[in-house]
């Protein structure tokens, strides 16, 4: 049997959290095998989490965090049994890391089971139609991994913490858990930006909740869209830009209805149209409304403004080597699997022709260089950017 040196445990300690004589038992049975006891840790960690689980977790705390711009901000509900672990530092401090990185990772759900099986079901069948060209028996093997890797971007629970890639949120979890004793879970959040169309995202509020239905949060952060339509009206008036709002949500003292000739005969006298409440239905994003508008309405390009410069290899916030994109194929970005829009979106501006250019918007003057065409952010099409007049 291998000997079991200090440096071992307390590497094994630092890399799971455990205690001292818990971290000295796992690396025995693992004959000094890091890996193994590692993965006798979390088998072992997952059974007495499963075992508490149906314990109440009735006591825990509410944590705020505010970004340092003050623009936006996460409230979290961390729960346990007692008071007594509330109110212990370490149950505190994972409660302060769950609302970093839930403004960090923006994860949409907290668990798997809480996403709908609609969702679920059409981003499986998106996957199954990426891989249509592979071999049929791999097809759905291929999909399914395409749909655990949505999953670990979307849910709280199987995304990476943000403090520590080698673990996942619902890892951190369980070593709170372990060293309490107690069922520690996270019941629900909410993440906020300031701007009315991020009053709410999706089912946010709807998290845990039995009172506020998922599609009613959904139609909740529609309407709050239209705060953003009605102040960008006001601006571009003022610059004596003709302008009209038209929503898909009929609210007739403050806009026009959305009806696709109006649009157009607008659009054709030289006025600039917003279109609020993305399609009017639950369960569909901004992103996907947007490349549909864009092409009920003959749009030559679909302009995504973010805070960065374009889409990137990986995170340009977290990663500094990160590189920029100039150009991708639609291919690219669904194969890659790029964080440019929502899959949806991508699959109808792939079928529809419809070019995407992303850029940040945040830089003086970028919006009006998207507009001319001037070579900004990255360019998603089959084909070459044009060159501008």
């Amino acid at each position: 049997m291998a000997e079991i040196t200090a440096q071992a445990v307390n590497e094994f300690r630092k890399k799971t959290g455990l205690g001292l004589m818990e971290c000295k038992a796992l690396l025995k049975e693992a004959d000094g095998d890091l890996a193994r006891a590692e993965t006798l840790a979390k088998e072992r960690g997952l059974k007495k989490a499963e075992l508490r689980a149906g314990r109440a977790a009735k006591a825990g705390r509410i944590e705020v965090y505010i970004h340092h711009d003050a623009k936006s901000g996460v409230m979290v509900e961390l729960n346990c049994e007692t008071d007594f672990v509330a109110r212990n530092d370490e149950f505190k401090q994972l409660a302060k890391d769950l609302a970093l990185h839930i403004m960090a990772a923006n994860p949409q759900y907290v668990r798997r089971e809480e996403v709908p099986e609609e969702m679920v079901a059409e981003q499986k069948r998106i996957f199954m139609t990426q891989v249509a060209d592979k071999p049929e028996a791999i097809q759905e093997k291929i999909a399914t991994g395409k749909l655990d890797s949505w999953f670990k971007e979307s849910v709280l629970m199987d995304q990476q913490f943000i403090k520590d890639e080698t673990k996942s949120i619902k890892d951190v979890i369980l070593a709170v858990t372990s060293r309490t004793g107690e069922n520690v879970s996270v019941a629900r959040f909410a993440r906020f930006v300031v701007g009315g169309g991020n009053i709410l995202r999706g089912a946010q509020l709807s998290r845990g909740s039995d009172v506020v239905k998922e599609a009613t949060a959904h139609y909740m952060g529609m309407t709050a869209t239209v705060i953003n339509g009605l102040a960008l009206q006001d601006a571009l008036e003022k610059e004596g830009c003709a302008t009209r709002l038209q929503t898909t949500i009929r609210m007739d003292e403050i806009a026009e209805p959305f009806i696709r000739r109006r649009a157009l005969t607008h659009l054709e006298r030289g006025r600039v149209v917003i279109l609020a409440t993305g399609t009017g239905s639950p369960f569909v994003t901004t992103d996907t409304a947007a490349a549909l508008r864009g092409k009920e309405l003959g749009a030559e390009v679909l302009l995504k403004a973010t805070r960065v410069d374009g889409v990137y290899s990986a995170d340009p916030e977290k990663n500094p080597h990160a590189v920029l994109y100039e150009h991708l194929t639609y291919d690219q970005v669904l194969r890659d699997e790029l964080k440019v829009m929502d899959l949806t979106a991508i699959g109808m501006c792939l079928e529809n022709h419809l070019p995407i250019l992303v850029f940040n918007f945040k830089r003086e003057g970028n919006i009006e260089r998207a507009i001319a065409g001037e070579p900004i952010g990255t360019w998603v099409s089959n084909k070459p950017r044009p060159r501008p007049s």
